[in-house]
């Protein structure tokens, strides 16, 4: 049995949109985002897995137009000169910028600077230091730069990605809500 000329117009027209549909990715999301991060330190071996240094949060807001206009972060990092073993750590947005691909992949860079009134064992975070136990001194500690990958997930959800010498980075954003 042979379909109706108008069945396979149909078919082929509703194949076409859905390829379309695919073919575009999704908008960049604007305004407020707060997202989860998860940091984990490199394997020590190829048998080992990676150590869980940090957890927190960062809220910001992206322009939908390329850059991010406002933010902080805030990191709970594994320590172990302290009682609980955790600093506090809280950074700025200095400046930040995204750029969508045509996968519906993004290439975020983003510059923190520290905020004074962090716990005292941050500097030692920011400036690499391998003394954990680190006295602060000055507290003009620069802005450093972080790098990630972005993913727009079928729920709306955006999944993140970063790696750095130090580690990587994964974390989740969805819309902040007041």
């Amino acid at each position: 049995m042979r379909a109706p000329r108008w069945a396979a117009t149909l078919l082929m027209a509703t194949c076409f949109l859905r390829s379309e549909a695919l073919a575009k990715p999704p908008a960049i999301i604007s305004g407020p985002l707060r997202c989860g991060i998860n940091g984990y330190m490199w394997p020590h071996s190829a048998d080992a897995g990676p150590t869980a240094t940090v957890v927190g949060t960062i809220e910001m807001v992206p322009d939908g137009h390329g850059k991010f206009i406002s933010g902080h972060m805030t990191q709970h990092a594994a320590d172990d000169t302290h009682m609980g073993g955790s600093n506090v750590c809280i950074f700025d947005l200095q400046s930040g910028t995204y750029t969508q691909h045509s996968d519906g992949t993004t290439t975020n860079t983003i510059i923190w600077k520290l905020r004074p009134g962090s716990d005292s064992h941050c500097g030692a975070i920011v400036t690499d230091s391998k003394n954990l136990g680190f006295s602060e001194g000055a507290r003009d500690f620069h802005g450093f730069k972080n790098t990630s990958t972005s993913y727009i997930l079928e729920d709306g959800r955006v999944a993140w990605v970063g790696a750095s010498p130090q580690g990587v980075g994964i974390g989740v954003c969805q819309p902040a809500t007041k």
